[in-house]
């Protein structure tokens, strides 16, 4: 297996390397010593932390798993510095194993990426946060399979599957989970594909009186299902999606963007969410920082392609050519040139 690429000292000189295998022990990874491209799956074993640290920059291409989480993974950038994942082609961004993984996430920029998370951890144990961040072109949804904890909270959405949730609050007795927690976040436009339904944030089961919170939210330019439970599935499915905003929309319009009992005789259960907000909630993000920036740079580069063309017709209309014809007595004299002018003693016709 090869030896892990971040096992470096922070003295070194930063510069652009591949970083991928097992992690060994506690590691940083800071952005004086990346970027970071991920050639292979970075593996945190049980008993690891791995910690991302502000400013650092993580790229990779042709991936099952960007990121392994048997142990504890960190990624803490701030609101000045944020971590940057980008151009991540892997299936999953982070996949989650074992007995105790955790992964922590904050002030993240992550776009035109796999799979944000996978969990494959045993029920009720993995531990999953994402907070004052965004999430840009992931390409598939996000699969809440029996969590721990999952919150998001804060953090933008825009052309990115959807959350697909189930809930287990109990195992064979004592209670194992946390209620789920979607709070103070931007849902833009329409969610991508989401598993066993539709919308951005789907809930198909939530056992021991768990319930599926999605509160404080801005649903920005809804489009098609914002919030379902799937066709055939039974109760219980707790979805307590009261007190958001919809852009001013009466509950007979917010009501077109829910599929749920009222639906049809199909569906199990009704989805909560009375209590619409009249403005924007504190804490969720009103623009995003990947839009804007994709955004300056397409208007950038349109207004660089057209300076170019401007300068080239220019140009081109400088360097044209003319004639003009000369006279001296009966002498005809026709002279081409960029700027023509008569020889001495002729003059122009």
């Amino acid at each position: 297996m090869m030896s892990f690429a971040s096992m470096i000292s922070t003295s070194q000189v930063s510069v652009a390397a591949d970083f991928g295998g097992m992690l060994n022990a506690n590691t940083v990874w800071s952005a004086n010593q990346g970027p970071y491209n991920i050639t292979s799956t970075v593996q945190v074993p049980k008993g690891v932390t791995l910690r991302i640290e502000a400013g650092a920059v993580i790229t990779g291409k042709g991936l099952e798993d960007a990121f392994l989480v048997a142990g504890k993974l960190e990624i803490v950038g701030s609101k000045e510095n944020p971590v940057r994942i980008q151009n991540v082609q892997a299936g999953n961004v982070f996949r989650s194993i074992g007995d105790e993984p955790i992964i922590s996430i904050t002030h993240t920029l992550i776009s035109d990426v796999g799979i944000l998370w996978q969990n494959k951890a045993s029920m009720n144990n993995a531990i999953f946060t994402l907070t004052n961040s965004e999430v840009i072109g992931s390409k598939g949804p996000i699969y809440v399979y029996y969590p721990k904890t999952f919150a998001v909270t804060g953090s933008y959405f825009y052309d990115t599957g959807g959350l697909s949730i189930g809930i287990q609050k109990c195992n064979g007795g004592p209670q194992l989970a946390d209620d789920i927690q979607i709070t103070n976040n931007t849902f833009d436009g329409k969610a991508g594909y989401t598993y066993n339904g539709d919308g951005w944030i789907v809930g198909w089961v939530s056992y021991c009186d768990g319930v599926i919170n999605v509160s404080n939210n801005y649903f920005k330019n809804p489009v098609g299902t914002i919030i379902s439970v799937p066709k055939g599935y039974k109760a219980p499915i707790n979805i307590n999606a009261i007190g958001n905003f919809w852009e001013g929309l009466s509950q007979t319009q917010i009501g077109s963007f829910v599929v749920d009992s009222t639906d049809s005789i199909e569906y199990c259960c009704i989805v909560s969410i009375s209590g619409a907000l009249t403005s924007i909630p504190a804490g969720a993000p009103v623009r995003s920082i990947i839009l804007q920036e994709k955004q300056e740079a397409l208007s950038a580069k349109t207004a660089a392609e057209l300076k170019a063309k401007e300068e080239a017709a220019a140009k081109a209309k400088l360097a044209k050519k003319t004639t003009i014809t000369c006279l001296k007595g009966k002498l005809t004299k026709k002279v081409t040139a960029v700027k023509p002018k008569c020889p001495a003693g002729y003059k122009k016709k």
